[in-house]
């Protein structure tokens, strides 16, 4: 646990020393431990400029947390779960195992 801890604060202070060695500013603002542990770096590079001040830094680096989420969450859906998927046509129909259309490589 306290190993866990200690990666979760490191990471914190290594993104306000990124955004300080960056943007020669700064950055008095800490990123939130749940958003840091989503952030890779690639988003550090899109979200790190020079030309943007830390707290600019910070909100793109939490907007690109909160879209991964959303994304996340949308591939956490199963097929079954999708509208067009219930709806399908009848020769898209799955056979069912005992059916001896349901060998494998056979589509009805």
């Amino acid at each position: 646990m306290t190993a866990v801890v200690y990666r979760a604060s490191a990471a914190l202070v290594t993104v306000q020393r990124v955004i300080r060695i960056v943007t020669g500013k700064p950055c008095r603002q800490l990123l939130e431990p749940d958003a840091a542990a989503k952030i890779g770096l690639d988003d550090m590079i899109i979200a790190v400029r020079f030309d943007r001040t830390p707290s600019a830094c910070m909100a793109e680096l939490r907007r690109l947390a909160a879209e991964k989420e959303a994304t996340k969450k949308s591939r956490d859906l199963t097929l079954d779960q999708l509208p067009a998927w219930r709806r399908r046509s009848p020769g898209l129909s799955r056979p069912s195992p005992t059916s001896p259309t349901g060998k494998r490589g056979k589509i009805t």
